[in-house]
């Protein structure tokens, strides 16, 4: 039996707006991601499995190299780890959050409740604890397409 809010999301999904200045491709609407994240099977394995859904995803594999494509170029969603090299994931979602509005889906496998609050606390608009199903983690980007943009 679902929690009221896994229901809540998937009323959420069900029920969406998508933004209305997303790239065309194939007469769909594509959401741009900027993926940073340092282990490179999980990178690779994550924009395999979003660009199969259509999402157009730029990856950065250390907090300097993602600092400096999220604000250089235009994202709808940052997917952030947060034990990165150069940059830690907290640090740069702050660095993030001060210059930009674009929504941050933390990825970690920091489970502790302080580690959660700590993302949420520097900026994070979500957090989800490795490993995860590619399922929730689809959900969670339109979710989080759906709050953004309504």
């Amino acid at each position: 039996m679902g929690s009221p809010y896994n229901s809540f999301i998937l009323q959420a999904i069900k029920y969406g707006a998508k933004k209305q200045n997303y790239k065309l491709k194939n007469n769909a609407c594509v959401m741009k991601i900027l993926l940073i994240d340092d282990d490179k099977k999980l990178t690779s394995v994550l924009k395999l499995g979003l660009e199969d859904k259509n999402y157009e995803v730029d990856v950065a594999y250390d907090g300097n190299a993602g600092k400096k494509l999220a604000l250089e170029k235009k994202y709808d969603l940052i997917i952030l780890d947060i034990m990165l090299p150069g940059i830690d994931g907290f640090e740069l979602c702050k660095k993030i959050r001060n210059k930009l509005d674009t929504p941050v889906l933390m990825i970690t496998s920091l489970n502790m409740i302080e580690d959660r609050v700590t993302g949420f606390n520097s900026g994070a608009d979500d957090y989800l604890i490795k490993p995860f199903s590619i399922n929730e983690l689809l959900a969670r980007i339109k979710l989080l397409n759906i709050l953004t943009n309504n």
